[in-house]
C-alpha cells in the first residue's frame, strides 16, 4: 500500500465519522408524550354576559322604591278597577299577599324601615304592563305609581282585561306619618297627577 493510499483511506474514515455523530444529533428518539407541552400565554377573562331575562332590584332614585314582584294575579273578589293597598307590618303584608292571590308564601322584609305598596291593575294580554317609576309629592302626601304597556314589535294590543300587580317596597322614613294616597298613571302622564284622584292607603293617624 502506498503513502498516499493510506492517506486517503485515513481522510474517509475521518469523513465516515464526522457524518456519523452529526446523524446522532440530529436523531431525537424521544415520542410525542416525552416531549415538554408548551404553556399557552394568559388571556383576559372574558366578562360574562348580563342576563337579558334578570329584572334589575332595587330600582329609583337612592332605593326609595324596589319592585319586590310583578305578577299577573288579583282579588278573586275584584275585577275591573285599580286596587291599592298599603301593608305596614308583616302580618298586613301576609294578608294582602295572600288576597291577592300569589301562590308562593310572601318574601320576608325590613320593616323597621319599610313599607309595601299593593297596586293592583288591569292591562293588555298582548301588551304587559311594566314598572317605570313611583314618585312621591311630599306636600300633598300623594304617591304616584307610573306604568306603561310593553308593545312586542309588530303587535297590536288587544281590548281586553287581565290582571297586574306591582307588590313595591317603599321608604318608611321618607314617607313619613299622616294620610298617604296613591293612584296608578301611565307614564306619559305621571306629572300631571291630581292628588285629590288618589285612593287613601293610610288615615291620618301616626304609624
Amino acid at each position: 500500500m502506498t503513502k498516499s493510499t493510506v492517506i486517503a483511506a485515513l481522510l474517509i474514515s475521518i469523513l465516515v465519522i464526522a457524518l456519523a455523530g452529526c446523524a446522532s444529533i440530529d436523531q431525537d428518539d424521544s415520542g410525542p408524550e416525552d416531549r415538554p407541552v408548551p404553556t399557552p400565554a394568559p388571556t383576559e377573562t372574558e366578562a360574562a354576559e348580563p342576563d337579558p331575562t334578570a329584572v334589575p332590584s332595587p330600582v329609583g332614585d337612592d332605593h326609595w322604591y324596589e319592585l319586590v314582584i310583578s305578577e299577573k294575579t288579583y282579588p278573586e273578589t275584584e275585577i275591573g278597577e285599580n286596587i291599592l293597598e298599603l301593608a305596614e307590618d308583616p302580618d298586613e303584608f301576609a294578608e294582602l299577599w295572600a288576597w291577592f292571590g300569589f301562590d308562593d308564601d310572601a318574601p320576608v322584609l325590613d320593616w323597621d324601615s319599610r313599607v309595601v305598596l299593593f297596586a293592583g291593575t288591569g292591562e293588555s294580554s298582548g301588551c304587559p304592563l311594566v314598572l317605570d317609576a313611583v314618585k312621591f309629592d311630599e306636600e300633598h302626601r300623594f304617591i304616584g305609581v307610573a306604568a306603561s304597556r310593553d308593545v312586542p314589535e309588530d303587535t297590536m294590543c288587544t281590548m281586553d282585561w287581565t290582571p297586574r300587580v306591582f307588590v313595591i317596597s317603599l321608604n318608611a322614613d321618607l314617607l313619613g306619618d299622616g294620610e298617604l294616597r296613591a293612584a296608578i298613571y301611565d307614564t306619559e302622564i305621571i306629572d300631571q297627577f291630581d292628588p285629590a284622584d288618589g285612593t287613601i292607603i293610610r288615615e291620618g293617624v301616626d304609624r
